[in-house]
């Protein structure tokens, strides 16, 4: 029982609901004007996705939904052999999770990282090379080919070391540009 009575910029009149419609026009329900804020609205329901793979048997690594499954899902097809196929919200759900992965965090880089522990794997790396520069120095040559493969070994070896010091200069800089941004 809709009575149309046109009022400006697209309200109407509804006998059961009162006013309808929106101020600016074309807009759908729900939504905002900012279309840069979009993301702020886009999860109705947090946890909806996370409870449904859950109640479907599937396990989770660290409190995460495998990327293997949301894909699974955002295509239409079950979570797990022997599933039922999800809905189309369910869809519409792991097409957004795949949307969040792809996007930067909050202050830019990875969630929860580390950068001690990078520089403590680096700096693992940078020492088993030297131990092994040291090895193949140390190695006693009887030929030419031996004096040949013990060259290009060192030369493998040395690359390694370079690779990882040029690595823990590039963290060294990131954490520098972390405190700096966090002093701001």
């Amino acid at each position: 029982m809709k009575s149309s009575y046109p009022f400006q910029n697209g309200w109407n009149f509804d006998s059961s609901f009162g006013f309808t419609g929106s101020s600016s026009r074309g807009m759908k329900k729900g939504g905002s004007t900012s279309k840069k804020d979009w993301i702020q609205g886009a999860v109705k329901k947090p946890g909806a996705l996370t409870s449904y793979v859950k109640s479907e048997g599937v396990k989770m690594k660290d409190g995460k939904i495998p990327k293997g499954v949301i894909n699974k899902l955002a295509s239409g097809k079950p979570a797990k052999t022997g599933a039922g196929k999800p809905s189309e919200t369910t869809q519409k759900r792991a097409n957004l999770a795949k949307t969040f992965s792809k996007m930067n965090k909050a202050d830019g880089g990875r969630v929860n990282r580390n950068i001690r522990d990078e520089e403590a794997r680096v700096i693992g790396v940078q020492d088993d090379a030297a131990d092994e520069m040291r090895r193949v120095r140390a190695r006693k040559t009887n030929d030419a080919q031996e004096r040949r493969d013990k060259g290009q070994q060192l030369k493998r070896v040395a690359s390694r070391e370079r690779n990882a010091r040029d690595e823990m200069g590039r963290l060294r800089g990131e954490a520098e540009y972390d405190i700096k941004r966090r002093k701001r």
